[in-house]
């Protein structure tokens, strides 16, 4: 043999780690072409440009082996530009299109089947899915996923579970329920524990049992189960949640937004629950997002946030709204802490205490925090609810410096809510202050288009003469006697309310009430609340005041009248700086005013008085009342 056929054999013998191979001692030009033979119909040759095609024959020429491909090509079989792979017709596929398998180590992904084109690199523990397999031109088998091409000769496993039962890509924090058991082992053969409450765990990896069901590895090593019914998703801002259940919450800070199902459209959301409301709750589950919430009793769904403070179910008989001012109904402890184990002082009864916030102790009760930082039960049974409390102060001052037989005062905000009142339903003649239901009626016909301000009256003897009519010898400005002049609604209202006019009232009662008829008796009586006589002249503080608030939520010309009269130097608008609507009564020995204080938040003031009362005390309780609510 010469040294060239020598040198050439032992390259390619080096190339090539097959079973049998050509000793270089007794190498021979036919061993050589013997050894060439054998790769007849099992090897495929390639340069970088591409496979060239299969080995079909082997011939020598010219003391040369001579490989024949199949495409009829022929090359030195020592060629150093071509490459040789062996074909492997006796490898088995393990899986077939449409398998999910798991890829126990990282593995590298081509482009395309001739495996020759890398696209990226596959890390370890993940899912995959076949859509195709096959031999590529080199005989080399690849699967063909939906990561890429892949060699089939990998490490891969078939999945035995769903995706929809079973977590394939890591959840980062599952949250699992009740009675869930953690394992040393991926087998889960070996339990460790069990957890009994619901509760956050750390996940490292999915991984793929043996058995062909995927396990989640804990961050400390152990496992559980990765069935998406034990183990449900939750946000890494898992922290500003509820993840363990409470037997009922509170929204002490705002109202809470309910939806009537998990994973509802927010634009389908149900009413909100008022802030303050005690919540039971039956279950704690997680939304699509990784957000948990509360199932409620009542079956409806609320975000389980943080700001959502536990407390007792059965806590119903405490405040969980502020009430910001309470009277005590009996002598109570105050506390040093919220717990309400530090005594601190007791409290008289009948004290007013500020609130500065419900807070919710340890043993999760509702407790009243103080403006100086005591403590109180929340029980409402110990309180009465201050719901005004510049009403409770001008309670508080006619009672120490008001309470005065002589003296009937009713107080309430235009706007309703409570009264402060001091002998306010003590009966005393009305004088010009039983005007009221007379001006009230007629604004109402006017307001309802049965009666006109340019209409006319005739003023006749029986303006004068009928049951009910004021003595004309009182105050006013029209003609004492009758003339049988046409006056106008306008005219006679305006009297009526700016001079108090005694023939402007019968002008009123006689024509606009038609001498106190059903339907103005009815209507002054629902006003009150209840069977006013107003032909006998008697009046209360109370009702004086509910017919003066009737008139100003009618609205119209008359409380514009009243707003400028002939006594805006004295009584309640004597020294006031903003419009007073009002209207005096004197009558004997009775002093009366009633009327709207336009305060930043209106406000009637009804006094009525006996036994010659100045007018100065009525000036001074206005004074001292708007002083209090202006």
């Amino acid at each position: 043999m010469s040294k060239k056929i020598l040198h050439l054999f032992i390259l390619v013998a080096c190339f090539f780690q097959f079973e049998n191979v050509v000793s270089t001692t007794n190498a021979t030009q036919d061993n050589i072409q013997d050894y060439y033979q054998k790769l007849v119909g099992k090897t495929a040759v390639k340069t970088d440009y591409g496979v060239l095609g299969v080995v079909k024959t082997v011939t020598t020429t010219n003391d040369q082996v001579i490989v024949v491909l199949n495409t009829g090509d022929e090359i030195p079989a020592t060629d150093q530009t071509v490459k040789y792979n062996q074909l492997d017709s006796d490898f088995k596929f393990k899986f077939s299109t449409g398998d999910n398998i798991w890829l126990s180590e990282a593995s590298q992904a081509y482009s395309d089947s001739s495996l020759a084109q890398q696209s990226g690199n596959l890390a370890s523990n993940q899912k995959i899915t076949i859509q195709a397999s096959g031999y590529n031109q080199l005989g080399e088998p690849y699967y063909q996923t939906d990561k890429g091409y892949l060699s089939a000769q990998g490490q891969f496993q078939l999945i035995q579970a769903s995706e929809a039962d079973y977590y394939f890509d890591n959840p980062n924090q599952v949250l699992v329920a009740g009675d869930t058991a953690i394992y040393r082992d991926s087998l889960r053969l070996q339990k460790d524990e069990t957890i009994t409450t619901q509760a956050v765990l750390e996940i490292a990896k999915v991984t793929l049992a043996k058995d062909g069901i995927p396990v989640l590895q804990l961050s400390d090593g152990r496992f559980i189960s990765a069935n998406r019914k034990n183990a449900q998703f939750i946000t890494n801002q898992y922290q500003n949640y509820w993840t363990t259940l409470p037997e009922a919450v509170i929204n002490l800070t705002a109202e809470t937004k309910t939806v009537s199902q998990l994973n509802q459209n927010t634009t389908d959301a149900e009413a909100p629950i008022k802030k303050g409301t005690i919540i039971p709750i039956s279950e704690l589950s997680v939304d699509k997002q990784g957000i948990p919430y509360f199932k409620t009793v009542a079956g409806d769904y609320i975000k389980a946030e943080k700001n959502l403070e536990a407390i007792k179910s059965n806590a119903t008989d405490n405040f969980t709204i502020n009430p910001n001012y309470l009277q005590t109904a009996k002598k109570i402890m105050a506390y040093s802490d919220e717990n309400l184990s530090q005594n601190a002082k007791e409290i008289n009864k009948n004290s007013l205490v500020e609130i500065e916030a419900i807070v919710i102790n340890q043993n999760q009760r509702p407790v009243l925090k103080t403006k100086d930082n005591l403590y109180l039960s929340a029980e409402t049974k110990s309180y009465k609810i201050i719901t005004d409390y510049k009403i409770y102060q001008v309670q508080q001052l006619l009672n120490q410096k008001y309470n005065d037989a002589n003296l009937g005062v009713y107080v309430q905000r235009a706007s309703g809510g409570e009264i402060a009142s001091i002998n306010s339903s003590q009966e005393v003649h009305a004088a010009s202050t039983g005007k009221l239901p007379e001006i009230y009626y007629t604004q109402k016909l006017i307001n309802e288009g049965q009666l006109k301000l340019s209409d006319q009256w005739l003023y006749t003897a029986d303006v004068n003469s009928w049951q009910g009519a004021y003595e004309t010898a009182g105050a006013g400005v029209i003609s004492k006697t009758a003339d049988n002049k046409q006056y106008s609604v306008q005219s006679i209202l305006e009297k009526t309310c700016q001079s108090s006019d005694n023939v402007g009232a019968n002008f009123l009662g006689y024509y606009a009430t038609q001498k106190y008829n059903t339907d103005f008796q009815n209507t002054i009586n629902q006003i009150v609340g209840f069977k006013w006589e107003v032909a006998a002249k008697k009046t209360t503080a109370e009702r004086n005041a509910k017919i003066m608030l009737a008139l100003y939520q009618l609205g119209g010309e008359a409380i514009d009248y009243l707003s400028h009269t002939d006594f805006d130097n004295q009584r309640i608008s004597k020294n006031i700086d903003v419009q007073v609507a009002h209207k005096i009564g004197d009558a004997y020995d009775y002093r009366h005013d009633v009327g709207i204080i336009y305060a930043n938040q209106p406000f009637v003031l009804s006094i009525t008085t006996t036994n010659n009362t100045d007018y100065d005390v009525i000036s001074n309780i206005a004074d001292d009342i708007y002083s209090i609510m202006k």
